[in-house]
């Protein structure tokens, strides 16, 4: 997939945005492989990480709901863990259900019925635009999820094929 990433000058709003979206993902990427990645190869050398000694990181913790603690748990350790793919498998739609349940309890709708009486969820996108979170989630928070999530140039798309293939290789 080729992202077009239009120029600044004469752009539009959209654009513009599109912009920020696709500097804030290659920044992202490039601080993951420069610094993240090699911090997480050397606490490994330190420490072994398990569920035990990682489970503080879900409990009490308000954003994680509580039916969803082992799979973020799961994430979390293979993430620590350098199995990154994997990682992303299991917490992409962790924190994208999260999210869900966030904007829920601001108020926010999630889910519609059509006139057939069939539940739809709506696109992540259409949530984040919801005024309930506007008026309840910072924008840089909103931006980020945007990078991550919903963005044409965001990081979800790039992890796509890794993550696959990761899959692929682990079952």
């Amino acid at each position: 997939m080729i992202n077009k990433i239009p120029s600044i000058l004469d752009a539009s709003d959209d654009e513009k945005k599109s912009i920020c979206e696709h500097k804030a993902s290659e920044k992202y990427l490039l601080a993951t492989n420069m610094f993240a990645t090699r911090c997480l190869a050397i606490a490994r050398e330190k420490w072994e990480f398990t569920e035990e000694n990682l489970r503080f990181l879900v409990e009490d913790n308000l954003f994680v709901p509580e039916d969803r603690k082992e799979s973020f748990l799961k994430g979390l350790v293979a993430g620590f863990r350098g199995e990154l793919g994997l990682s992303m498998c299991l917490l992409m739609p962790q924190v994208e259900n999260a999210i869900r349940v966030l904007a829920s309890n601001c108020g926010a709708v999630v889910y519609k019925t059509d006139s057939n009486g069939v539940e739809e969820v709506l696109s992540l996108d259409s949530i984040l635009q919801q005024p309930e979170i506007k008026e309840s989630v910072e924008e840089k928070i909103l931006f980020n999820v945007r990078v991550f999530y919903t963005g044409k140039n965001g990081l979800r798309t790039s992890f796509a094929l890794p993550t696959l293939y990761t899959m692929k290789t682990v079952i």
